[in-house]
Protein backbone atom coordinates (compact mmCIF):
# COMPACT_ATOMS: atom_id res chain seq x y z
CA UNK A 1 0.00 0.00 0.00
CA UNK A 2 0.96 3.29 -0.98
CA UNK A 3 2.32 5.34 2.11
CA UNK A 4 0.50 8.29 2.52
CA UNK A 5 3.84 10.51 3.57
CA UNK A 6 5.10 10.54 0.10
CA UNK A 7 2.63 12.63 -1.64
CA UNK A 8 3.33 15.34 0.85
CA UNK A 9 7.13 15.65 0.20
CA UNK A 10 9.00 18.24 -1.60
CA UNK A 11 10.66 15.81 -4.07
CA UNK A 12 7.45 14.45 -5.17
CA UNK A 13 6.05 17.88 -5.09
CA UNK A 14 8.14 19.30 -7.04
CA UNK A 15 8.30 15.91 -9.65
CA UNK A 16 4.42 16.67 -10.01
CA UNK A 17 4.78 19.79 -10.74
CA UNK A 18 7.29 19.73 -13.53
CA UNK A 19 5.02 16.51 -15.16
CA UNK A 20 1.81 18.75 -15.07
CA UNK A 21 3.48 22.04 -16.72
CA UNK A 22 4.80 19.61 -19.37
CA UNK A 23 8.52 19.63 -21.30
CA UNK A 24 10.27 22.34 -22.97
CA UNK A 25 10.66 21.22 -26.69
CA UNK A 26 14.57 21.38 -25.98
CA UNK A 27 14.52 18.78 -23.33
CA UNK A 28 12.35 16.26 -24.96
CA UNK A 29 15.09 13.88 -26.39
CA UNK A 30 16.61 13.92 -23.16
CA UNK A 31 14.41 12.90 -21.82
CA UNK A 32 13.54 10.26 -24.30
CA UNK A 33 17.02 8.75 -23.76
CA UNK A 34 17.22 8.62 -19.81
CA UNK A 35 13.50 6.76 -20.02
CA UNK A 36 15.01 4.34 -22.05
CA UNK A 37 17.99 3.83 -20.31
CA UNK A 38 20.31 4.48 -23.20
CA UNK A 39 23.88 4.46 -22.76
CA UNK A 40 27.02 6.44 -25.03
CA UNK A 41 28.27 2.96 -26.25
CA UNK A 42 24.94 2.38 -27.72
CA UNK A 43 25.52 5.46 -29.98
CA UNK A 44 29.36 4.21 -31.23
CA UNK A 45 28.28 0.64 -31.43
CA UNK A 46 25.74 2.33 -33.91
CA UNK A 47 27.83 4.49 -35.43
CA UNK A 48 30.24 1.24 -35.84
CA UNK A 49 27.93 -0.90 -37.39
CA UNK A 50 26.24 2.03 -40.17
CA UNK A 51 29.97 2.32 -41.09
CA UNK A 52 30.39 -1.25 -41.69
CA UNK A 53 26.82 -2.02 -43.49
CA UNK A 54 25.50 1.04 -45.10
CA UNK A 55 29.11 2.20 -46.47
CA UNK A 56 28.18 0.98 -49.86
CA UNK A 57 23.73 1.19 -50.25
CA UNK A 58 22.12 3.21 -51.98
CA UNK A 59 18.86 3.34 -49.24
CA UNK A 60 16.92 4.56 -52.45
CA UNK A 61 17.42 1.71 -53.90
CA UNK A 62 16.89 -0.64 -50.92
CA UNK A 63 14.09 -2.86 -51.53
CA UNK A 64 12.12 -2.89 -48.33
CA UNK A 65 13.00 -2.36 -44.61
CA UNK A 66 11.68 -3.86 -41.35
CA UNK A 67 8.57 -2.30 -40.07
CA UNK A 68 7.91 -4.75 -37.54
CA UNK A 69 4.30 -4.99 -37.96
CA UNK A 70 3.64 -1.43 -38.09
CA UNK A 71 1.44 0.65 -39.70
CA UNK A 72 3.92 3.79 -39.82
CA UNK A 73 4.15 5.11 -43.16
CA UNK A 74 6.67 7.85 -41.91
CA UNK A 75 5.28 10.58 -43.80
CA UNK A 76 5.78 12.92 -41.38
CA UNK A 77 9.71 12.73 -42.23
CA UNK A 78 9.00 12.85 -45.42
CA UNK A 79 6.61 16.09 -45.35
CA UNK A 80 10.18 17.33 -42.85
CA UNK A 81 12.07 16.94 -45.81
CA UNK A 82 10.46 18.32 -47.94
CA UNK A 83 9.58 21.74 -46.20
CA UNK A 84 13.52 21.85 -44.67
CA UNK A 85 16.46 22.53 -46.54
CA UNK A 86 18.79 20.20 -44.38
CA UNK A 87 21.16 17.41 -45.07
CA UNK A 88 19.66 14.83 -42.97
CA UNK A 89 17.39 12.57 -44.46
CA UNK A 90 15.14 11.46 -42.14
CA UNK A 91 13.67 8.58 -43.78
CA UNK A 92 17.03 7.02 -44.74
CA UNK A 93 17.75 7.39 -40.58
CA UNK A 94 14.95 5.82 -39.95
CA UNK A 95 15.33 2.90 -42.59
CA UNK A 96 19.06 2.11 -41.00
CA UNK A 97 17.05 2.43 -37.56
CA UNK A 98 14.94 -0.07 -38.15
CA UNK A 99 17.19 -2.60 -39.97
CA UNK A 100 20.18 -2.37 -37.68
CA UNK A 101 17.70 -2.75 -34.67
CA UNK A 102 16.12 -5.87 -36.99
CA UNK A 103 19.64 -7.36 -37.29
CA UNK A 104 20.86 -6.83 -33.72
CA UNK A 105 17.46 -8.05 -31.73
CA UNK A 106 16.47 -11.15 -34.57
CA UNK A 107 13.98 -12.25 -31.92
CA UNK A 108 12.23 -8.63 -32.17
CA UNK A 109 9.44 -9.51 -34.80
CA UNK A 110 6.50 -7.61 -33.94
CA UNK A 111 6.62 -4.51 -32.16
CA UNK A 112 4.10 -1.88 -33.89
CA UNK A 113 5.02 1.26 -31.47
CA UNK A 114 8.61 1.29 -33.32
CA UNK A 115 7.80 3.26 -36.51
CA UNK A 116 6.50 5.66 -34.36
CA UNK A 117 9.02 5.84 -32.03
CA UNK A 118 11.61 6.13 -34.44
CA UNK A 119 9.90 8.46 -36.63
CA UNK A 120 9.15 10.90 -33.45
CA UNK A 121 12.20 10.83 -31.98
CA UNK A 122 14.12 11.89 -35.31
CA UNK A 123 11.99 15.09 -35.93
CA UNK A 124 12.94 16.46 -32.51
CA UNK A 125 15.69 18.90 -33.59
CA UNK A 126 18.24 17.94 -31.05
CA UNK A 127 18.16 14.28 -32.02
CA UNK A 128 20.95 12.56 -33.71
CA UNK A 129 20.61 8.95 -35.91
CA UNK A 130 22.87 7.50 -33.29
CA UNK A 131 21.09 9.08 -30.27
CA UNK A 132 17.77 7.30 -31.69
CA UNK A 133 19.00 4.07 -31.78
Amino acid sequence: KENKKTRKGKEYKSIRDLARSGIADEDRFELWRKGSNTKDEYQQMYQDIKEELFCDIDMNEFPQFPRFGSACTFNRLRSAEEHKNNDRNLLHASQRILLTLAMEHDALKYCPQLGYIVERMLLDRNASESGVF
